[in-house]
């Protein structure tokens, strides 16, 4: 360090623990500004981030992508009693159900407080009026005439209130859904949000996410665009220059220029003054525009390849593994969220009087599968399961009758019973 800026500095704020320290421009010190940045919680409005999902395709491809996924091949419920099975699927498609669902999960992801499914039904309206507004806080009869349509809604038609009263309350945290001003009771509706945050009184939207890694992935584009052009050196050539002012009138000129360069104006120069960029080979921007797309994508888990659109359904396993990870956290969310949602939906339609006599069925929610290995990725596996199974047998740890079974359980092979023998432990 140059000693007489050495001479000026404060000394208590000149320890360095690494190399991102600096007493002379403060960073990383008491100095530093961006010591002092921390995490804020942008609160959109329902609209503002419809408007954000709408207006930026990358944001509306990233949301669509997971429920669609999700969605894709369909699902079916499947039961021993075959004429319920026959009837609930019809029924199913008849409220177009799957449509539904994927609007739903959408909704989840758009808005901070989700949507909701209401189910519009039709009972004896003597007994049981409950369309009526004053009929909603009511709990929905176990009895109902049709199941006539289910509505996907999203939050900005419905508010939802928290009772944040004391711990120890016994609906403390209960949230409330309100619609038109009027209280819904749970079993009307089926709510989907996510990561509801009882303090805020709202979820967490992923548009509101992937908006503000938008925003520091716009930041660093821009940097890195000005950062190709500022690498291009500008040769200005005056001879009038030297000879009216010298250095301080140079010095100026430059500093004109570049301001005028960086905001990529035209300019004006003399008959006998030239001007002229050399242009240099830069690499990297490629990787570059490549790892922005990787950091949005990663945020979903989505890859990259997937999100744009250059892969599905068929994975090798040699190519895009990351591929796999997505469908098989697919699976999952199949699974854990979505089929519970199924349910919860099938025990509303068999409270109507042409499903009444088919409760307490068993039934299991089936799902198509979503994605498939290639034909080479489905050889090399059989080809290492192949070896393994011949090493075992080899060495008298499994007989082929056990192999077959553990490789195809659903078929009956009838090998001939060699002399196999499991090897005894010697004494």
């Amino acid at each position: 360090m140059n000693r007489q800026v050495a001479t000026t500095l404060n000394k208590e704020i000149q320890a360095r623990f690494d190399g991102l320290k600096s007493s002379l421009t403060g960073m990383g010190t008491s100095l530093d500004k961006l010591t002092y940045t921390q995490p804020t919680f942008n609160e959109y409005t329902e609209r503002e981030l419809l408007n954000i999902y709408l207006g930026i395709p990358q944001i509306q491809t990233v949301i669509d992508l997971i429920p669609e996924d999700i969605y894709q091949q369909g699902f079916e419920v499947e039961s021993e009693n075959e004429e319920f099975e026959h009837a609930i699927n019809a029924e199913i498609e008849r409220l177009k159900l799957k449509e539904s669902l994927v609007q739903l999960k959408k909704y989840e992801r758009i808005y901070a407080n989700g949507g909701l499914l209401y189910f519009l039904v039709d009972a004896d309206i003597s007994k049981y009026p409950i369309q009526a507004v004053r009929e909603l806080s009511k709990p929905m009869p176990q009895e109902i005439k049709c199941l006539n349509k289910i509505n996907a809604v999203p939050s900005e038609y419905f508010n939802v209130s928290v009772n944040q009263n004391m711990p120890t309350d016994r609906n403390y945290n209960k949230v409330s859904i309100q619609m038109d001003g009027h209280r819904i009771d749970e079993s009307r509706f089926l709510w989907s949000v996510n990561n509801f945050q009882p303090t805020y009184g709202c979820g967490l939207s992923r548009v509101s996410n992937l908006a503000m890694i938008g925003n520091g992935l716009f930041i660093s584009a821009w940097s890195a665009i000005n950062m190709i052009y500022e690498a291009q050196l500008k040769v200005y050539k005056s001879s009038s220059l030297q000879k009216e002012g010298g250095a301080s009138i140079i010095k100026s000129t430059l500093n004109m220029l570049r301001k005028v360069l960086s905001s990529q104006s035209a300019i004006v120069i003399g008959e006998t003054e030239s001007f002229e960029k050399q242009n240099l080979t830069i690499t990297g921007f490629k990787e570059i525009m490549d790892y922005l797309n990787t950091t949005f994508c990663s945020i979903e888990g989505i890859p990259v390849e997937i999100f744009l659109g250059q892969s599905k359904g068929v994975i090798s396993l040699a190519n895009n593994p990351q591929s796999l990870n997505y469908y098989s956290s697919l699976v999952k969310k199949q699974e854990l969220e979505e089929a519970p949602k199924i349910k919860r939906i099938i025990d509303i339609i068999l409270k109507q009087d042409s499903f009444r006599q088919y409760q307490g069925v068993e039934y299991e929610i089936e799902w198509e599968d979503i994605f498939s290995l290639d034909d080479n990725t489905k050889a090399d596996i059989r080809l290492k399961n192949a070896q393994s199974d011949a090493m075992e047998i080899d060495k008298s740890i499994a007989s082929p009758q056990q192999i077959a079974k553990l490789r195809y359980p659903e078929d009956n092979y009838n090998y001939p019973q060699g002399d196999f023998e499991t090897e005894q432990p010697s004494e």
